[in-house]
């Protein structure tokens, strides 16, 4: 019922504010597109279904407009096409499809990349990635119809025992050890088995997901679904180094604490470039998996 609540008053809404605000039918769409991603992929056409009767609704409402039911019903065709998405626990045998994704909109696009100006070309952090792979919490989202890999949150399980620091010595370029040297000055602002309940930590590495599916919920569902398999493992929290406005918000918004900041302009780093960023700030973040866990980081 609560797609149907949703949509009456989208409907009623349109109707109301269409005529005068050229720019609502866009921001409705966008509204409930949000929505349906995160509430109709297990009901194969039903974002179709109700894109239509909002495109139809919205060409009876804007008649008196020129060219607005041409517009509508084209918009209808184009929706038609629309793909639903399954979300699935990637594995090894995903690498190929994940490092394509990656290298056109991941490292081109990431923060910490862009400001020492690593490129795409390569298969960058291989052998990180296939360790995300490997441990059975990193999980994708595919086009149902076509199976290509749209989204992606990788994640992997370390314990006071294990390290997630970066191996500079793995680096092949001066680029990377600049970048590995910034994500390990951030990560040694926080001792994440401090509570000494915590035993194994789920730490979310990277969010990609393609542009044609941004701003709809998809990445938020895929960590989400992250901390599911975490909290299966027995991981008691959750944590990554936060180094985007997007990301940061993100995890805010699913509950994630600040633990410490990292200023990126105090590095003395002469292959940093801060005019490319979105943000100076590095934050590690943190979320207790569970209700029982409760602990405050000094």
């Amino acid at each position: 019922g609560a797609l149907r609540a949703i949509m009456n008053q989208l409907l009623t809404h349109c109707a109301a504010q269409l005529s005068p605000r050229p720019g609502a039918l866009r921001a409705i769409m966008n509204q409930l597109l949000t929505h349906c991603a995160a509430q109709s992929s297990h009901r194969p056409g039903a974002l179709r279904a109700i894109m239509n009767q909002l495109l139809t609704h919205c060409a009876a409402q804007s008649s008196h407009r020129p060219g607005a039911i041409k517009a509508a019903e084209a918009l209808k065709v184009k929706m038609s096409d629309v793909p639903m998405l399954k979300y699935v626990v990637l594995g090894p045998g995903d690498l190929d499809d994940l490092m394509t994704l990656l290298a056109k909109h991941y490292f081109s696009r990431e923060n910490t990349y862009m400001s020492v100006g690593v490129t795409s070309a390569t298969r960058r952090d291989e052998e990180d990635i296939k360790q995300c792979l490997e441990s059975g919490v990193s999980v994708g989202s595919r086009e149902q119809t076509t199976g290509r890999l749209v989204g992606v949150a990788l994640s992997y399980i370390i314990t006071s025992n294990s390290s997630w620091y970066t191996d500079e010595a793995k680096c092949s370029t001066q680029a990377e050890v600049t970048m590995a040297r910034i994500l390990n000055t951030t990560k040694s602002r926080v001792d994440l088995f401090q509570d000494p309940t915590v035993k194994q930590v789920l730490y979310m590495d990277i969010f990609c997901v393609h542009p044609d599916y941004g701003r709809q919920g998809v990445c938020k569902k895929l960590v989400q679904k992250c901390h599911d398999l975490g909290e299966e493992r027995e991981c008691q929290m959750a944590a990554g180094v936060m180094t985007s406005l997007y990301s940061q918000k993100l995890c805010s918004d699913l509950g994630y604490e600040d633990c410490a900041t990292f200023h990126l302009n105090t590095v003395k780093e002469t292959l940093l470039d801060l005019s490319t960023l979105n943000t100076t700030k590095f934050k590690i973040m943190t979320k207790y998996l569970s209700t029982k866990y409760k602990f405050t980081y000094k």
